[in-house]
């Protein structure tokens, strides 16, 4: 057992106040993909201080999924409906992103039978498995000289930006052209 200091404070998850963590970004699309989890693609462990907006139950999570407004936990944070309606569209977005990498993955829903009606249980298992699986990928590209890879990365990223810059400003001038031939053949006519 930790000491209460511990658990009670610094090791808090407890909402608004800040906590130091060591924080791992993990960058998926909406398909459910993880697209970087590598430091080749700018990912790192990251010292990083945190503040929790709300303490959320699997229950009042799954509440607030389903727009049940009807527990007293909602309802104190229905006081704040701008607060709620993020938390909410963030609880949906996660949902969404993480059925779409079970369809993706072709998982078959196999949850513990205590949380079998729990989107929120499912959640975190699905977020867990994430970091299981990308954690080690992660080390192992650290240890075999992440820096290069990086570099690598970040010049290719770049000249794609640069192309992609290019291609949008001779899109824009184009339209811009067939504008001023459109406008004299009114003039014109």
């Amino acid at each position: 057992m930790l000491p209460r200091a511990i658990y009670s404070d610094i090791g808090s998850l407890a909402p608004g106040s800040p906590h130091f963590a060591i924080s791992l970004s993990i960058y998926i699309n909406k398909d459910g993909t993880v697209l970087y989890f590598h430091p080749k693609f700018g990912s790192s462990f990251d010292r990083t201080m945190v503040t929790n907006k709300a303490k959320l139950s699997y229950d009042l999570a799954d509440r607030i999924i389903r727009d049940d407004r009807t527990s007293p936990q909602v309802q104190q944070i229905l006081s704040d409906p701008e607060r709620y309606n993020i938390l909410q569209q963030a609880l949906l977005d996660l949902q969404l992103v993480m059925k779409n990498r079970q369809t993706l993955r072709g998982t078959l829903q196999q949850t513990n039978q205590d949380d079998k009606d729990s989107i929120s249980a499912q959640l975190v298992e699905e977020t867990m498995l994430i970091s299981h699986a990308v954690i080690p990928h992660y080390i192992t590209a650290v240890k075999d000289g992440a820096e290069d890879y990086l570099k690598e990365y970040m010049e290719k990223e770049k000249i794609e930006k640069e192309e992609r810059r290019r291609k949008q400003k001779e899109e824009k001038e184009k339209k811009a052209q067939a504008k001023k031939e459109a406008k004299e053949k009114r003039e014109l006519a």
